[in-house]
C-alpha cells in the first residue's frame, strides 16, 4: 500500500523516515522523497501489505518526526504530482 506524507522537514532522509515509520510496526518497503519549493517536502511511502493500517497511522499522527507533525493517507493513483494539497488528518479519519 502507498502512503501519501507532507510536511517533512527539508533535512529529513529515507533512513530516518524509514524508522520512523517501523517503530509503528509498519515494514517500508520503499520511499520517495519529494523536494520542490512550492511545498514542505513531501514523500510517497510503500509500506508492506494491502490493509490500511489505521492503528499505526493513528499512533504516528500523535507522533512528532523531527518536531513536525506529518499529514498521512492513503495514497489516491491518480495523485501523480499533487504535492500542494493539503489535507486535514482529523477529517480523512486517520487521527480518529
Amino acid at each position: 500500500m502507498k502512503l501519501h506524507v507532507e510536511n517533512i522537514p527539508a533535512l529529513a532522509n529515507k533512513e530516518a523516515l524509514a524508522k520512523w515509520f517501523e517503530r509503528a510496526g509498519l515494514r517500508v518497503e520503499s520511499i520517495e522523497l519529494i523536494r520542490d519549493k512550492a511545498s514542505c517536502g513531501g514523500a510517497m511511502v510503500k509500506i508492506e501489505g494491502e490493509k490500511f493500517p489505521s492503528k499505526a497511522l493513528r499512533h504516528l499522527n500523535v507522533c512528532a518526526f523531527w518536531g513536525r507533525y506529518l499529514e498521512i493517507r492513503k495514497a489516491d493513483r491518480e495523485m501523480k504530482g499533487d504535492w500542494h494539497h493539503r489535507s486535514d488528518p482529523w477529517a480523512n479519519g486517520l487521527a480518529a
